[in-house]
């Protein structure tokens, strides 16, 4: 008998590579999806994609993780593997989770298109990135093409899951959806209690801390540029270095040129427990991404106790309104001279620090929410 389930298309394996803190988030989802079920259990399953060939198919209690090809960028090549997989292995598709509206959307769209089935599978497009901000698309030549093609799979997909309130508007604005279709359903944080509980670092060391993808979307240049003018106003500090990326040795290579080496502190890409451990190190976080749409890391920062200095975006606006007072300054670079002393006051000035809790506390309403959709989506069908 055919086993009903909700269905994760991740053509370019960016579930897999995400790593093990990836994939326990989606067992989180799986949980709360068979613990809001109605009709029967409905079973989270991805099928993914992966170039070692030595990974195994993960099958647990709350999630099924399946790898049916290499990476790709060819949708309707995934749809039929897709299919082929879900035929072998007697699921039945109540619904199309994508998780941006590119590759993976158009494998659910191509899915249903090759598929036997009369009515079309629902299907929900994640966006995680603000690309409804004007200044998404004028990043580089991709990121028009990729603006273009999402007119058409955002208007196609039965619902839109985005990450901020902020968000949703420009998808509204740019696209034309409707705000109706669109769910506000941030990717979750803290799974425990105990992770969330972090108190507030009293004594933070003078370091600036960049954490995440190093690649020019994420802002490396402006980040270079604030090292420079602080270096330039002979301010005391260091850089903590977390993440790696295709820009990484020019990114390194440019800040030793502006900081000897013993004061430049490089991590490369580490998992969500080392993290926890190397936040301890940061006194203060950068985000100079110029189009942010939700700020993960700027949350668990300030649930540390770490203030944030960012550049504006409409993901830095949702964190404003959200994070305790004093807890985020905007950089200004219009105004350099004043940028050391700003440096200062985020160093100096602690605040109010229950941040934590209250994401925990959110990420637990959040995902019960989103597992309530997808059982409402399932069934609609």
């Amino acid at each position: 008998m055919d086993k009903d389930a909700v269905v994760i298309l991740d053509p370019r394996g960016t579930i897999v590579t995400g790593g093990i803190d990836v994939i326990d988030r989606h067992r989180q989802y799986g949980k709360w999806l068979l613990k809001e079920s109605i009709d029967g259990p409905l079973r989270l399953v991805i099928f993914s994609t992966s170039i070692d060939r030595t990974l195994e198919d993960f099958s647990g209690n709350e999630l099924d993780l399946i790898i049916i090809s290499k990476p790709t960028f060819n949708p309707l090549f995934f749809a039929f593997k897709a299919k082929k997989a879900i035929h072998n292995l007697e699921y039945k598709p109540k619904l199309l989770i994508t998780g941006d509206p590119w590759e993976s959307f158009f494998s659910a769209y191509f899915f249903n298109k090759i598929s036997s089935t009369k009515i079309p599978i629902p299907i929900q497009v994640q966006v995680h990135g603000d690309i409804g901000d004007e200044k998404w698309a004028q990043i580089n030549w991709r990121n028009r093409i990729r603006s273009l093609v999402a007119v058409f799979s955002l208007i196609r997909a039965t619902r839109i899951r985005a990450t901020s309130k902020y968000q949703a508007d420009n998808l509204v604005n740019r696209y034309k959806v409707t705000m109706e279709k669109i769910d506000v359903l941030p990717v979750p944080i803290f799974f425990k209690e105990e992770s969330a509980l972090t108190p507030a670092t009293l004594h933070r060391p003078r370091t600036l801390g960049f954490v995440g993808r190093i690649h020019p979307d994420r802002g490396t240049a402006s980040f270079v540029k604030l090292i420079k003018i602080l270096k330039a106003e002979s301010a005391d500090f260091s850089v903590s270095i977390i993440g790696d990326g295709p820009e990484r040795e020019v990114f390194l290579r440019n800040l030793n040129e502006i900081l000897p080496k013993k004061d430049i502190a490089y991590h490369g890409h580490v998992s969500e427990e080392e993290l926890k451990l190397l936040w301890e190190n940061i006194g203060v976080l950068v985000s100079v991404a110029p189009v942010e749409s939700y700020g993960r890391s700027m949350r668990e920062a300030i649930s540390k106790g770490i203030p944030v200095w960012a550049t504006a975006s409409s993901g830095v606006s949702a964190l404003i309104d959200q994070a305790p007072k004093g807890a985020v300054r905007l950089i200004n670079f219009g105004n350099p001279i004043n940028l050391k002393s700003d440096f200062n006051d985020l160093m100096e000035s602690p605040f109010a620090n229950n941040f934590g809790q209250e994401i925990y506390r959110q990420d637990l309403g959040n995902m019960s929410s989103l597992a309530k959709i997808w059982v409402k989506m399932s069934i609609a069908r």
